[in-house]
């Protein structure tokens, strides 16, 4: 006879040991309760064993759905609808990584699968996502910086140029201004023009004060727009506006801060501000296969989307609740719109002329008796002259095509657009 087991060792045996014990106890040479505890069963269970063994043999071992296929298992027509339209949105131009195939066959297609099950079906068609990489080893480390706790406290701003357009043909660059809150990771606001500029950025501010209010602090780099370098003054010239008190030159961007209320903080590296600068490649990857999908083709159909639609879409995949559920928003001034506007100084002719930009401008209603010292203000919106506290409306007498050739081509299109294209909607 086999020597017991001890009393609290339940192990259950091998299969090739259980059928030896079986067999011991259907030739009566063991006890069922020995058997049992020897391959780590009770008796009653090892006794049903016995009974199934007689009546079905060796079966009995063999699992019930072996080569049947999972209920759970993805069906084949499944597996061939992600595969063929993976193969149909993927390009060269613009290129789909598989958690954007994911969300896109859930979202437009009714196709829900895992990323696991995603990155399964597409492997095995011999699919390679263009966005797999191993992760190099930091050749430096930098200091971990946490988020805010509230909703509004921080907001971080970057632009992002890139080829937008250029699965339709247009090879062009254009810079994407955007803004993301420190604590949520939120896209707050985007807004897409030539290069990166005064006016994106301004436009990008307008958007988030109208949705959300005004932020206590602003993260940026040190570009000219937020930044004033002496050794650029050359080139930055036209965007410096005087301090108040001192005579001391600051951006555009500072004095509006300041008027604002709002405190800037400039990063000294790309790493410091890294939630903003991570979240402008993945606004390029996503952005761009949503204008692919939507057939969006120019910049002024790309800000529409942005304005709500767009921003949207990227938060309800992106975004996060913040550790403090009370947002800090604070309500934007009755001025908001004369302060978010380029202010570029000019003097005013006798005959109330203004030069701008190899343009002339006629401001409407000015005293004719002297010159008049003042801004020319610009935004996405409207353009207008200031002086001595007051609003004059412009307009244009020269020819568009006289802009001068060192203008944003933003400027044109504002000028184009105000001057013309909305005269003609209050004249129809």
């Amino acid at each position: 006879m086999l020597p017991l087991l001890p009393t609290k060792t339940f192990v259950k045996t091998s299969i090739e040991n259980l059928k030896k014990f079986l067999k011991l106890a259907d030739e009566h040479k063991i006890q069922n309760k020995v058997a049992a505890k020897a391959c780590g069963y009770t008796p009653a269970y090892f006794c049903t064993l016995r009974k199934k063994h007689k009546v079905k043999g060796d079966s009995i071992f063999t699992h019930g759905l072996k080569g049947r296929p999972s209920n759970n298992r993805i069906p084949d027509r499944t597996r061939e609808k992600i595969f063929a339209q993976y193969i149909a949105d993927n390009s060269d131009v613009t290129p789909v990584s598989f958690a954007y195939h994911r969300d896109n066959m859930e979202e437009n297609y009714g196709v829900k699968v895992s990323l696991t099950s995603m990155r399964k079906i597409l492997s095995e068609k011999g699919i390679i996502s263009p966005f797999s990489h191993k992760n190099p080893r930091a050749k430096e480390t930098h200091l971990r910086r946490f988020r805010r706790d509230h909703e509004g406290e921080l907001v971080q701003w970057d632009a992002t140029p890139f080829q937008w357009f250029k699965w339709c043909g247009d090879n062009a660059y254009y810079s994407l201004h955007h803004a993301t809150d420190d604590a949520t990771s939120k896209l707050l606001g985007a807004y897409i023009c030539k290069n990166e500029c005064r006016y994106g950025y301004i436009e990008t501010r307008r958007r988030v004060i109208e949705d959300y209010g005004v932020e206590l602090e602003d993260y940026s780099d040190r570009s000219p727009v937020f930044s004033y370098n002496p050794r650029e003054a050359a080139d930055i010239s036209t965007e410096l506006q005087l301090e108040a008190e001192g005579g001391k030159k600051i951006p555009l961007w500072q004095a509006m801060g300041k008027e604002l209320g709002i405190t800037l903080h400039l990063a000294k590296s790309p790493q410091a501000k890294g939630k903003v600068e991570r979240q402008g490649e993945t606004i390029q990857l996503r952005i761009c296969n949503e204008f692919k999908r939507l057939n969006i083709r120019t910049v002024e159909q790309a800000n529409v989307y942005l304005r709500k639609q767009g921003v949207d879409y990227f938060n309800s995949h992106f975004a996060k609740p913040p550790r403090k559920t009370t947002p800090v928003w604070r309500v934007p001034p009755q001025n908001t719109n004369d302060i978010l506007c380029v202010k570029e100084p000019r003097t005013a002719g006798r005959n109330g002329v203004v030069r701008f930009q190899g343009l002339r401008f006629l401001a409407k209603g000015l005293f004719y008796a002297r010159n008049h010292k003042g801004n020319v203000c610009i935004n996405d919106k409207e353009i207008w002259f200031s002086a001595d506290g007051r609003r004059y409306e412009l307009e244009l007498i020269d020819d568009i095509a006289q802009l001068s050739e060192s203008a944003p081509q933003v400027l044109e299109r504002i000028i184009s657009r105000y001057m013309f294209e909305e005269v003609h909607e209050h004249a129809a």
